[in-house]
């Protein structure tokens, strides 16, 4: 898939210490490279001094696990970060055919991973340094779902701290999975 461009929010420090946005144009890419997978290790000390629920992620293994599953003909994973002044602003790693809703058993994309940036993240930095990072990863989702003819259906497990956004995009809190260490199952029907 090509890079496609998005709008995201900066948030900067106006006259008298005014929170202002303004729109920057950000990027969404559709692989990986071995430059953005540095940078995502290189979160994980912010993370883990700020006690974030996702600090243990261990992004090159990771990608490392994913990459060696799909040449095993397991699964077809799509790795998708924004990019925008440079930096990777946010991630996520999608499961694009072997997941079905446990409700519905219709196909569904599923979210493997979605992280932020820890300076876009309320509880490290205020004023965050870009917002829509992961609204923009989200909508990527439901359109990659809605191209595969999944009719936008998009399936995630939660980390608690992340509930309330996913609820807030749209996705019903189906309650927790005790296959998944007792995470929420939250699910957009498109």
């Amino acid at each position: 898939m090509k890079p496609r461009t998005i709008i995201i929010r900066a948030n900067v420090i106006g006259p008298r210490g005014t929170i202002l946005e303004e729109d920057v144009r950000a990027t969404v890419i559709s692989r990986i490279t071995s430059a953005a997978v540095a940078e995502l290790a290189s979160w994980r000390p912010i993370l883990e001094m700020h006690r974030q629920e996702d600090a243990a992620w261990n992004w090159p293994a990771i990608i490392q696990d994913c990459r060696a599953t799909a040449r095993m003909g397991k699964a077809i994973y799509q790795f998708v970060i924004v990019r925008a002044k440079q930096d990777v602003q946010s991630m996520m790693i999608l499961e694009t055919e072997a997941h079905l809703s446990p409700q519905t058993r219709k196909s569904i994309v599923y979210v493997e991973y979605l992280a932020v940036a820890p300076w876009n993240r309320q509880p490290i930095q205020s004023p965050r340094r870009f917002s829509g990072c992961g609204s923009a990863l989200i909508e990527f989702a439901i359109r990659r779902s809605e191209k595969l003819g999944y009719d936008g259906r998009v399936g995630l497990h939660s980390l608690p701290g992340s509930r309330t956004f996913y609820a807030r995009s749209g996705f019903i809190d189906l309650g927790a999975d005790e296959a998944e260490g007792g995470l929420h199952y939250f699910e957009y029907r498109g």
